[in-house]
C-alpha cells in the first residue's frame, strides 16, 4: 500500500538554489499505482510559517484540492501527496506562503507502459512562477524510451498551449492542446513525434503556464530508470553544470537546443578535477 517501504532502486539529483521564494509550481506529479509522490518543504526562517497548497488534477479527475501545512522554524516538512489527493490521480501543485521557503517534489516509481518497465526516482525544485514560453533541450522517443510533457494551467481561465518540437535535422512538428482552468494536462511525446527521434521542444501559451518533462527508459538494454526536468523560461548564452562523470560505468551527455533562426556556435569548456580544462566547439 501507499506509504509503506518499497524496494525502489535508483537515484536523482537537482541543482540547489541561491535564493528563496514565496511560491512554487510543479506541473508533474501522479498518485497512480506504483508511483509515490512527495512534497518536501524547507523553512530556514527563525519563525514558524504556513504553506498553502492547491493540488490541480488531470482531466475528469475532480476539482482542485486545497490544504495548508504548518512548518516549524528552521525545519524540514514532508507531505505524502496521496494522503491529500487520493490515489489514481495526475497532480500539479501550487504552493504559497507569506514568507520565503523552499519546495522540492521527489517521486519514486515502478513504471510500466507498453513495452517499457523502469524503476527509479526523480526530483525537481519548483518553478517560482508560470510563464508564457518554456524550453526543453533534452528529449528522445527511440525504442525503450517514453517521453512526456506535463502542462499546468494555474489560471482561472482555459488556455491553449502550442508545442513546437525541434528535431535533430532542424525540422519541426507542431501540436496544440487546450488546457482547462486550474488543471494538469499530460502530453505523450511518443504519440506526437515518430519513434527514433532526438527532440527538443518550445512550448508557448496564451496564458502563463508551467512545464515539466518526465522521461522513463531502458537504456542500452541494461539501465531501467527515469528522469525529469523543469523547463526553462528563456534561452541563455552561458550555462553551468557542476556534476559530470566519464568514469567506467557512466555515460554523460549534454543536450543543446538552438531555438533561433540562425546557426549558433557553442563552446563547451570541461573543467576537470586536476584543474585542467578541455574545450570542444560545436
Amino acid at each position: 500500500g501507499y506509504g509503506e517501504p518499497k524496494n525502489w532502486q535508483g537515484g536523482h539529483c537537482v541543482m540547489g538554489v541561491t535564493s528563496l521564494e514565496t511560491q512554487y509550481y510543479f506541473a508533474e506529479g501522479t498518485t497512480r499505482s506504483n508511483f509515490e509522490e512527495w512534497v518536501t518543504l524547507q523553512n530556514p526562517n527563525d519563525f514558524d510559517i504556513v504553506v498553502d497548497a492547491v493540488y490541480q488534477l488531470g482531466p475528469d479527475q475532480g476539482d482542485p484540492v486545497e490544504e495548508s501545512y504548518d512548518v516549524p522554524a528552521r525545519s524540514r516538512y514532508t507531505v505524502f501527496v496521496p494522503n491529500t489527493t487520493d490515489v489514481g490521480k495526475d497532480v500539479s501543485v501550487f504552493l504559497s506562503s507569506e514568507h520565503e521557503f523552499l519546495a522540492e517534489r521527489p517521486m519514486y516509481f515502478a513504471y510500466s507502459y507498453v513495452d517499457l518497465s523502469a524503476r527509479g526516482g526523480h526530483c525537481v525544485i519548483g518553478a517560482p512562477s508560470p510563464a508564457f514560453e518554456w524550453f526543453l533541450a533534452e528529449g528522445y522517443t527511440g525504442a525503450g524510451f517514453n517521453q512526456w510533457i506535463c502542462l499546468q494551467n494555474p489560471n482561472e481561465k482555459a488556455t491553449v498551449a502550442r508545442i513546437a518540437y525541434i528535431m535533430e535535422d532542424g525540422g519541426r512538428i507542431e501540436r496544440e492542446y487546450r488546457l482547462a482552468p486550474r488543471s494538469r494536462f499530460t502530453v505523450n511525446v511518443n504519440n506526437d513525434v515518430a519513434r527514433q527521434h532526438d527532440v527538443s521542444a518550445c512550448i508557448t501559451s496564451e496564458l502563463p503556464i508551467v512545464v515539466e518533462r518526465p522521461m522513463y527508459f531502458l537504456y542500452n538494454s541494461a539501465i531501467d530508470e527515469g528522469s525529469n526536468a523543469m523547463g526553462v523560461c528563456r534561452p541563455g548564452s552561458s550555462w553551468y553544470l557542476a556534476e559530470g562523470c566519464t568514469r567506467s560505468g557512466f555515460e554523460e551527455w549534454i543536450c543543446l537546443m538552438n531555438p533561433g533562426e540562425v546557426a549558433a556556435e557553442v563552446v563547451l569548456r570541461f573543467m576537470l578535477e586536476d584543474t585542467s580544462q578541455r574545450e570542444h566547439t560545436v
